[in-house]
């Protein structure tokens, strides 16, 4: 119904199965991150009394193309008499956008503390010695998505070495397996050139994951 519609959303046919299917797939290269800080996000709100709607996944054009972990939420109804009354007072209006706040500081936070990998950029970081920890091995995560996908190289941009491991209704996708974590540099490099801008490295103990920065805190290599 808007002028420019074309222009405005990239001629995405809100109609076409094809254009709907193409937002998804967008959306699912950020999802593991998304669905995280939007559970952060959910949480603060239950914490208000809030009812819980809970978190879930669905193919918004105002979240296509962002190009990083993006979320919707929706405060409540305005057309229910007790939402409409506290959405519309100041007490409610700071409560739920401290909430909103709060979540992304906390979401900003754990990404600063690596506690869910670490996203390799500078070359100063790597030694030419290896770096090895007692049972850990070290795997690049590439995607998180609700499909399940065959560990094959024709579903990964050619990529080869992948597994895959599933966290409720998500599987996770990694590429790669080493115990020595100067290796995942040239890792990273590889997921990256095929397209996985975002990936990071993670590690598992014991077939487990463990966080990252923990393991590289350790005197034990």
């Amino acid at each position: 119904m808007e002028d420019d519609y074309k222009k405005n959303y990239a001629g995405f046919n809100p109609n076409s199965p094809e254009d709907a299917i193409s937002v998804i797939l967008g959306l699912e290269e950020y999802l593991d991150q998304s669905i995280y800080l939007a559970s952060l996000i959910q949480k603060n709100f239950v914490k208000l009394n809030r009812k819980n709607r809970k978190v879930k996944q669905a193919g918004f054009i105002v979240l296509h193309q962002t190009v990083m972990p993006s979320v919707l939420v929706e405060l409540g109804f305005l057309t229910n008499n007790r939402e409409g009354k506290y959405l519309n007072s100041k007490k409610g209006q700071k409560e739920m956008s401290k909430a909103i706040i709060t979540a992304i500081l906390k979401y900003k936070k754990s990404l600063d503390l690596n506690t869910e990998g670490v996203v390799i950029e500078n070359n100063d970081l790597m030694e030419s010695e290896p770096m090895e920890f007692d049972g850990v091995v070290f795997k690049v995560q590439i995607a998180a998505s609700s499909r399940k996908l065959m560990p094959k190289p024709y579903n990964f941009k050619g990529l080869d070495a992948i597994s895959r491991t599933q966290e409720g209704n998500l599987y996770k996708y990694f590429y790669g397996n080493t115990t020595d974590y100067n290796k995942t540099k040239s890792l990273v490099n590889e997921a990256k050139h095929k397209g996985y801008k975002s990936c990071f490295v993670v590690a598992f103990k014991d077939g487990r994951k463990v966080p990252l920065a923990e393991v590289l805190k350790t005197t034990t290599n």
